[in-house]
């Protein structure tokens, strides 16, 4: 899925808020002054697709436009009042993202309560507090042969170079939210990259246990 542009009526600092995401090349990089609405626009985003996803019949209490696109085919997601519609005629939940992976740092539990914790289970949204930084760190190390700036910051924390030889161990249990079989494809995923960037992936190893 590649977001496309965001529009938010009024959602906490966020007054008639766009945002355009074409600009950066599938990347885009929030910065500014705490307060000034970085984390709003993340809760904005996963309060948007959690309306959608029927199952938990959620309300995002605000006017909204969010474009995307998934699949080659390009969707809107709109709320104007009570009434909300998308861009497409769709009969089915396809035309979300199959996963939306949030994290943001601090102490604040509110993004995880209001907006992930009803998905736990079926890991249609996922957020990552501080008992899966394991978890962004293996993102880390699989980005750092794209990303000099995380290269450099793996290299001046850690000290870790593409000489550097680190074993990732994933411990799979049995039925563990019955999405044992996901986690084995990551893990396959995971290793024909390391297979296919060798000189790039010299210091990762993932193996089962």
């Amino acid at each position: 899925m590649i977001l496309k542009s965001l529009w938010i009526k009024d959602y906490k600092n966020l007054k008639e808020f766009s945002l355009d995401f074409e600009k950066g090349n599938h990347l885009s990089i929030l910065i500014g002054n705490n307060g000034s609405g970085k984390s709003n626009v993340l809760e904005a985003i996963s309060g948007i697709f959690a309306e959608w996803n029927g199952k938990y019949n959620y309300h995002f209490d605000t006017d909204y436009t969010l474009s995307y696109i998934k699949n080659d085919s390009e969707y809107t997601l709109k709320r104007e009042g009570r009434y909300k519609r998308v861009s497409q005629d769709v009969k089915n939940i396809d035309f979300l993202p199959n996963k939306v992976i949030a994290t943001y740092m601090g102490e604040n539990s509110f993004l995880y309560e209001e907006f992930y914790k009803p998905f736990k289970r079926n890991l249609k949204m996922c957020f990552c507090n501080e008992n899966l930084w394991n978890v962004s760190f293996l993102i880390l190390l699989l980005y750092a042969y794209r990303y000099e700036d995380i290269a450099n910051f793996l290299f001046e924390e850690f000290g870790i170079t593409d000489e550097t030889i680190i074993a990732i161990t994933i411990r799979l249990k049995s039925g563990y939210y019955q999405v044992g079989k996901d986690v084995e494809n990551l893990i396959d995923q995971i290793n024909s990259m390391i297979i296919q960037m060798n000189s790039l992936f010299r210091w990762l190893i993932c193996k089962r246990d």
